[in-house]
């Protein structure tokens, strides 16, 4: 006989410690005589399909019996042959599991139990259909294939693993087969979180991207909206070139703040920036304003003459607002000395060489205009080497609390008022306001709010009447009068500027309709404008 191991009382003899063990042996039963190894009698036990075989000495005394119930002792005799080979599987650290041709478990090492959380004796013997149905190394014993570097999950555990089944023949018949496999539960969760680290990754590289510092210069270009820093951002790339630069965008987005921080950051930051809106100069006016004029050139010229905004940009950047207001014939002009990088002045016979940067901006539609021959495309191409679009107020609303605070703390200091808060309902009203008049409406009400308020907390009613819809019509002269001044200056004032509001609503901010509609000069509204806040 051969020991080939110990096991608890239980296993072995299908009882606990302290239950009496009784064994009945009914006819007809099988009696054998062993001498040697007690393996020759197993088959015995299949071939005769008795439930019971009596093990005799050669004195005939009974020496015990082996039943259907004890056939595990079978799977320890055929595993004898792989004791070797058990050796170095119980070492190693993939988990090792064989079964016989009739797919019984005949060896499993530590690494099994490791991994599943099986112990060994529960499983060694048993059939494995019994604990695992779904199986694949059942699979194998049936079709003799192998199944290599395959993943699947024991349901019986809820395990992923990968391993390899591969049966083993004796010739062309499969008596068992041998699964080596690994815990890969482990691996697809640390594959997960690394999926899951790489999204916060990506997530904190784009918001860096967003909040990437810029030069000092755009620092006044307050805002976290993803249009507006991608703006910005271009912005920040252009200055440091020579390039030409077109900002788009809406009246009173931050234009012209925003073609003086490209200037700041430039290489002509320490040379003159000149700003000329091309809206607000009369058509006979403008081609002296930016050529300059020679004395007695035309009627009240003065005797030296005048130089234009080009010679006084010289060096530096010369800034074109409201550039699509401009005629066509002064579009031919523009053109010319852009081209020619000199200009003449009104009444003049000799070229002047200037050396600007040029920036422009617009709030038309350039593209239908040169669809439309109101603006020619030669100059078109020519300003819009780089162009840079500035979102409206309503598009970044987000952007709503950082302008407030900022707005906020500018006129508390300009004003000597301490700390004030702004109260929810007044953010509410924020939000929801459509902001024709985009920043620069939204720094004309924190200024009001800052200087009407009373208090430390700045409540609806301290807001520009409109925001409410309170303000009395202009017609209502006694409703103006009954507003927070009777002076005859503050209702004309009051007067002036809502007509001046209603003006470029119902032109939808084409300041050259809203000149039409008032009727009054293009000096005249610009004045208006820069006077109530409303440029």
């Amino acid at each position: 006989m051969y020991l080939l191991g110990c096991l608890k009382r239980a296993d072995a003899l299908g009882a606990e410690e302290d239950a009496p063990v009784v064994t009945t042996v009914t006819p007809p039963e099988v009696v054998v005589y062993c001498d040697d190894d007690a393996s020759t009698v197993v088959p015995i036990l299949a071939k005769k399909g008795t439930d019971k075989i009596l093990v005799t000495d050669a004195q005939g005394k009974l020496q015990g019996f082996i039943s259907q119930e004890q056939r595990w002792l079978e799977e320890f005799f055929e595993l004898r042959e792989f004791l070797p080979v058990t050796n170095v599987l119980d070492a190693i650290y993939d988990a090792v599991l064989m079964i016989n041709g009739r797919g019984r478990v005949i060896y499993a090492n530590p690494s099994y139990t490791r991994i599943l959380g099986v112990p060994i004796y529960k499983v060694l013997g048993k059939y494995l259909a019994d604990i695992e149905p779904e199986a694949r190394c059942l699979e194998v014993l049936k079709t003799g294939k192998p199944r290599l570097n395959e993943s699947w999950r024991i349901n019986s555990v809820g395990v992923e693993v990968v391993g390899s089944i591969t049966p083993i023949l004796k010739g062309r018949e499969v008596v068992g087969v041998i699964t080596v496999f690994r815990n890969i539960s482990e691996m697809l969760r640390l594959s997960e979180e690394l999926r899951r680290l790489q999204g916060v990754a990506k997530y904190l590289q784009d918001e860096l991207r967003r909040t990437e510092r810029v030069p000092p210069a755009f620092e006044s270009m307050v805002g976290k909206n993803g249009r507006f820093r991608e703006a910005i951002k271009l912005a920040a790339r252009v200055a440091p070139t020579e390039a030409t630069v077109m900002i788009r965008g809406e009246n009173g987005v931050g234009k012209e703040l925003l073609a003086r921080a490209i200037h700041a950051a430039s290489q002509r930051k320490d040379q003159p920036f000149i700003h000329v809106n091309c809206a607000a100069i009369p058509e006979t006016l403008l081609e002296s304003e930016l050529f300059g004029y020679e004395g007695g050139a035309f009627t009240g010229a003065k005797r030296g003459g005048k130089p234009g905004k080009f010679e006084l940009a010289h060096g530096g950047t010369l800034f074109l607002d409201e550039v699509g207001d401009m005629s066509v014939s002064m579009q031919a002009k523009l053109l010319r000395a852009l081209q020619d990088k000199e200009i003449e002045r009104v009444g003049g016979q000799r070229p002047i060489k200037v050396n600007v940067r040029i920036i422009s901006a617009t709030n038309h539609n350039l593209e239908m205009m040169v669809k439309n021959h109101t603006f020619r495309e030669d100059l078109y191409y020519r300003l819009n080497v780089v162009p840079i679009l500035l979102p409206p107020l309503r598009d970044r609303k987000d952007d709503i609390p950082l302008l407030v605070d900022c707005f906020l703390r500018e006129f508390l200091s300009k004003e000597g008022k301490g700390n004030m808060a702004v109260s929810n309902e007044v953010m509410d009203i924020f939000y929801n306001h459509h902001w024709p008049g985009n920043i620069r409406e939204l720094r004309n009400a924190v200024e009001h709010a800052v200087v009407v308020c009373p208090g430390r907390v700045i409540l609806p009613e301290h807001l520009p009447g409109y925001f409410m819809n309170i303000e009395p019509p202009a017609g209502d002269l006694e409703g103006l009068l009954r507003l927070e001044s009777r002076r005859l200056t503050d209702v004309i004032a009051r007067v002036e500027k809502e007509a001046l509001v209603k003006a470029l609503r119902a032109a939808k901010n084409n300041r050259s309709k809203a000149i039409e509609i008032l009727g009054i000069s293009r000096r005249t509204f610009y004045e208006k404008l820069r006077k109530y806040g409303l440029e």
